[in-house]
């Protein structure tokens, strides 16, 4: 793990055994575990900041932008085996004025901030508030 360091890829990072991904995350910086964190899924990421000390969570929370920063407090702030702490908070939403093309589009983009695993659209307002669901059908669901 020494030798691997900071090069290791997060998609690995998830299957590592427990012990063994505590034991790594003494091993690396506070700024690789944030980049670890930023390419993680949300529910992947609070498992991240369950195996750090209270200290090294602190500084790395300190590090993350505000609004990831927000989002892994709240969920900490639940009961550790509650739907709260567990549930992924990434969610896909599109504005109702969009049109089909436009979310495929916005899909397709290589920086799309949509998650990358997700069972429905949420069809938001103008307001931000949402007002419906699309089921999202992947080609080999058909």
């Amino acid at each position: 793990m020494e030798l691997v360091g900071d090069a290791l890829p997060a998609a690995t990072f998830n299957h590592l055994h427990e012990e063994v991904r505590t034991n790594f995350l003494s091993l690396v910086s506070d700024s690789y575990v944030v980049r670890l964190m930023q390419e993680l899924e949300s529910d992947n990421a609070i498992d991240i900041l369950e195996d750090l000390e209270e200290e090294q969570q602190n500084a790395i929370l300190a590090i993350l932008p505000n609004h990831e920063r927000l989002l892994y407090e709240k969920s900490l702030s639940y009961p550790e085996d509650s739907a709260g702490r567990l549930m992924r908070r990434e969610a896909a939403l599109i504005p109702i004025y969009w049109t089909v093309g436009q979310v495929i589009d916005h899909l397709r983009h290589e920086n799309s901030p949509a998650p990358s695993d997700f069972y429905c659209f949420i069809i938001v307002g103008r307001d931000h508030r949402p007002v419906g669901t699309l089921p999202y059908i992947t080609p080999d669901q058909k």
